[in-house]
């Protein structure tokens, strides 16, 4: 059965979060900074989550405190809560991104440090398995189960990427509509450029790549992936 995403959105703070490189430098610090800033519930969940820590000290000292992935693991925790219970969490507690981080210390071999394109995609995958659970569509749901032929076609390539996301969800759709075989095949001899790849498939399966791409570029707020090439 072909990917068939909920029509769903990222919440665009955690996006953009996603979108920086994560080193532990004073320009991602002030990246992050700004967004927070422009996102008035950011603004009040971080103080009122923590305004013990915050007596010490600015949000930058909080981030320095918590690193630049755990306060992006917290703030995506808060939003994971409000989508299964309806509520924004207040603690300081980390249970719903521990599956996200899995996934992506699996796909670690992709990226180079301080890349959060991985999470945004897990994270993109569990908003749509909750969307899926809410609707008692449970049959469509599981998106967060990558195939691990995923993984064997993948680490063939041996090279980074700086949207690895991207290579992931068209790794995964080649997958479904060929094999791992005619998938694997098809990649390496399109060197995962788009173009290519369409140029070797059929109209229909050409078009149900496009269809899982458009979801998730509309679900993480990217509006010009049809224009910069994302692998």
């Amino acid at each position: 059965m072909l990917l068939d995403f909920p029509r769903i959105e990222v919440p665009n703070s955690i996006a953009q979060v996603c979108s920086f490189s994560l080193k532990n430098n004073r320009t991602s610090t002030s990246e992050i900074i700004k967004v927070i800033e422009k996102d008035d519930f950011l603004s009040l969940h971080i103080k009122n989550s923590y305004k013990d820590k915050l007596k010490k000290g600015n949000v930058s000292t909080l981030i320095s405190s918590m690193g630049l992935e755990g306060i992006r693991n917290r703030l995506t925790e808060t939003y994971i809560h409000h989508a299964r219970y309806g509520k924004f969490q207040m603690q300081d507690e980390i249970d719903e991104v521990h599956d996200i981080l899995d996934l992506e210390n699996r796909f670690n071999f992709m990226f180079s440090e301080g890349n959060s394109r991985v999470f945004l995609l897990g994270l993109y995958l569990k908003l749509s398995d909750i969307h899926m659970e809410d609707s008692f569509d449970f049959l469509a749901g599981d998106f967060m189960v990558i195939p691990p032929e995923v993984d064997e076609i993948l680490i063939l390539s041996k090279s980074r990427s700086r949207y690895p996301d991207w290579l992931i969800l068209i790794t995964w759709t080649l997958l479904l509509i060929l094999g791992k075989e005619k998938a694997e095949q098809t990649l390496v001899k399109t060197k995962g450029k788009l173009d290519d790849i369409f140029s070797v498939l059929s109209k229909d399966e050409g078009e149900a790549i496009v269809r899982v791409l458009l979801k998730y570029a509309y679900g993480i707020s990217d509006r010009d992936f049809l224009l910069v090439p994302r692998i």
